[in-house]
């Protein structure tokens, strides 16, 4: 399914202005590809009173210009923005741009309710906790912090405006979900424990299991669909009552026989030895998939990134999860940041191929400097920083080793180059254990020898692609040791070179799995109807 999932943030907003007799739209650009533009349409058209908007260092600047043309309007609406980026940024947003009236920091749900209020009663919102504003001086304001709502099931379900659409339209989607918010963890690259701890409550709250699950059953019933990501940034949460709590959502799940796949994101430290019946219940409820933060093969690096956790220890739980058929389909990794040697790269590759990770997307993943990571002290100490770092830039900043610099920017500028690649391999594990768990049980044994043949080969095909995207990196890498820095040329075109060989030898593997994937699909189809 290539559908991108609905943004909740925008769908819990929704929903607690409409609980509160507020009507509200939702304009959710990501899941419907808008182009600023369309937009602009959709706003103009609509003529709404007030405009909110969430972003990231990476569509701020759209943002600036949508507002640009909105304010331009006769009655223009009044402009909030929200969210992680605009609460760490939001001085310096409000600086750059007169048109904005409003930021919402931390949680938005009641601030923005609230805010509303007041306006439309004519009164000024200066005692409104959890704002940004500038005066009627260009002063910016800050007011006092909101304090977190501790009971996450006093908010109402989240809307799922997209979906409707998508349900109404025929066209396919993923149902995602949430049971908590927040994460237990301090590690330097992530700003989401300092988001709630900055508003004076716990950085990690969990919904019950029972209202969770209610909301999965409802999801079932309204959408038809029973694959399900649960888009926690931890679902786990602390390690003895969280994992009290997720079991009770699976005891809910097995009593009331709902027939759901399901993946979510943990921490690796999270899991020890002692938790195989853990899993086993999680895979009884539905598990199919864990995406867990492996971050980096470099002890020195994860010590950077504050972890709190060894190299060893991540090894230990990605083997839990394998000895119980679970797969880690994503490892988070980190492959590049200012501080990267030639040997952490070395022993993040080691790492990566030894978790059986593939996504080049995540091989040339490297730092964002995003506003609020507590890493961003070491790099200004460190003289790091670029001139032009900005909250817009998170990635104007310097690398000790030039050539890490050069070799991280060329893989990083070439994604899209592998993206097909990536969106074969990214959901091809989950697909062939649903297959697995859900269908070949059910398969005649004439039908069940050839699905497991066709498997063997797709699993074969997988393998020999990993070895081509390593032996990319690995050649990089030598490329790197024997040459001078100051022959840039050459290293560029060599990475060009390798680079091309590479994506012949991907491409086409690929394309031979897509089409097996396709004959076992027509296999189950076939099977079902004879």
């Amino acid at each position: 399914i290539d559908v991108n999932h609905a943004h909740l943030g925008l769908g819990y907003l929704a929903s607690y202005l409409r609980k509160h007799k507020i009507p509200t739209d939702i304009i959710d650009a990501d899941f419907f590809n808008y182009t600023d533009d369309k937009i602009i349409e959709i706003i103009k058209e609509d003529k709404p009173d007030f405009l909110g908007f969430t972003s990231t260092a990476f569509t701020i600047k759209n943002v600036y210009y949508i507002i640009k043309k909105i304010k331009n309007i006769n009655n223009p609406p009044v402009i909030v923005l929200g969210g992680h980026h605009a609460t760490f940024a939001a001085e310096e947003i409000l600086k750059e741009n007169k048109f904005i009236d409003y930021i919402v920091y931390g949680e938005g749900e009641k601030t923005f309710t609230e805010l509303i209020q007041i306006i439309a009663e004519n009164e000024e919102p200066t005692e409104l906790k959890g704002l940004y504003y500038s005066n009627k001086e260009n002063i910016i304001k800050k007011t006092a912090p909101r304090k977190l709502i501790s009971d996450l099931d006093s908010f109402p379900y989240p809307a799922r405006d997209p979906l409707d659409y998508c349900l109404d339209k025929d066209k396919d989607f993923i149902l995602n979900i949430i049971s908590s918010r927040g994460c237990p963890g301090k590690c330097s690259f992530c700003s989401v424990s300092q988001f709630y701890d900055n508003s004076n409550g716990p950085i990690w709250r969990g919904r019950s299991p029972k209202d969770f699950v209610d909301e999965i059953e409802i999801l079932i019933e309204r959408y038809g669909n029973s694959l399900i990501d649960i888009s926690d940034d931890n679902f786990i949460g602390f390690k003895r009552n969280g994992k009290q709590r997720v079991t009770e959502i699976c005891r809910e799940i097995l009593d009331r026989d709902l027939k759901i796949k399901f993946t979510f994101s943990s921490r690796a430290d999270l899991f020890n030895k002692n938790d195989n019946n853990f899993i086993r219940l999680l895979k009884r409820a539905g598990l199919v998939s864990i995406r867990l933060g492996f971050e980096s093969g470099s002890q020195n690096i994860l010590e950077l990134y504050n972890k709190n956790i060894s190299v060893k220890r991540i090894i230990q739980t990605y083997n839990l999860f394998q000895k119980n058929n679970v797969s880690c389909t994503q490892g988070n990794f980190i492959m590049f940041n200012p501080y990267t040697t030639i040997e952490d790269l070395k022993k993040n590759i080691k790492l990566f191929f030894r978790l059986d990770q593939i996504l080049y997307y995540e091989l040339s993943s490297i730092l964002y400097l995003f506003p609020g990571i507590s890493l961003m002290k070491k790099l200004k100490r460190d003289g790091l920083l670029r001139d032009d770092y900005n909250h817009t830039k998170p990635l104007a900043y310097d690398f000790i080793d030039p050539k890490i610099e050069i070799m991280a920017n060329y893989l990083y500028k070439n994604r899209k180059s592998f993206a097909d690649i990536d969106s074969t391999f990214g959901k091809l594990d989950s697909i062939l254990n649903i297959y697995d768990f859900d269908f070949l049980p059910l398969l005649n044994s004439e039908y069940k020898e050839i699905y497991k043949n066709k498997r063997k080969q797709i699993l074969e095909l997988r393998t020999q692609t990993q070895y081509s995207i390593k032996n990319l990196l690995e050649a990089c890498i030598r490329l790197l040791e024997k040459t001078d820095l100051r022959d840039q040329d050459i290293i560029i075109n060599g990475f060009d070179e390798i680079k091309m060989k590479i994506l012949k030898s991907c491409g086409e593997k690929t394309t031979i799995i897509n089409n097996k994937m396709d004959e076992i699909f027509l296999l189950i189809t076939d099977h079902f109807q004879s």
